[in-house]
């Protein structure tokens, strides 16, 4: 029963990881798209 849990917070932890990966990206990208602009 121990290893029910850990499914969901293994999502949680991957879609928090993709969240921030994104957020990143999107400022970084932002970051320089805009000077250049």
């Amino acid at each position: 029963m121990s290893s029910i849990p850990i499914v969901p917070v293994s999502l949680t932890a991957i879609a928090v990881f993709m969240t921030m990966a994104v957020t990143r990206t999107t400022t970084t990208t932002t970051a320089f798209a805009v000077p250049r602009a």
